[in-house]
């Protein structure tokens, strides 16, 4: 996937504030390790991965095997650690925010919350009898 430099530039900003999520041990890539990146992969668009193999020329052959095998892009990498980044499918983002939606119309909102204590607080103000003032 070609990005272009805006693209590329929100991705590693984005990249930025994430911490590893999962880390190729001295035993290289594994079976379950690229199935620990396919299924972050499935909640996340952007990953950042840490890679503890020797050389430089090999942790980014590493990072081009993953990128291959998930059909993602490299943002970036810097010493052990590398970004990648694979979209959503656009029937998942739907779902997620059709989801998400739903969860909004069963909750009620800040306003109704807050009158209803509104309400509370005034009802029992009502009952409460103020103390009378004394005649000088």
């Amino acid at each position: 996937m070609i990005l272009s430099k805006e693209e590329l530039k929100a991705l590693k900003a984005k990249a930025h504030a994430l911490h590893p999520i999962v880390t190729v041990g001295n035993k290289g890539l594994t079976e379950s390790v690229l199935d620990e990146i396919g299924i972050a992969l499935k909640s996340h668009e952007v990953l950042k991965l840490k890679i503890a193999a020797g050389e430089k020329e090999e942790r980014l052959a590493m990072a081009e095997t993953i990128c291959k095998a998930h059909r993602a892009t490299l943002i970036q990498s810097i010493g052990h650690t590398v970004s990648i980044y694979r979209p959503k499918p656009i029937e998942a983002a739907t779902e997620a925010k059709k989801a998400k939606h739903a969860k909004k119309r069963i909750k009620p909102g800040y306003r109704a919350r807050l009158h209803d204590s509104r309400m509370k607080a005034a009802s029992k103000n009502k009952n409460k009898k103020s103390p009378k003032k004394k005649a000088r």
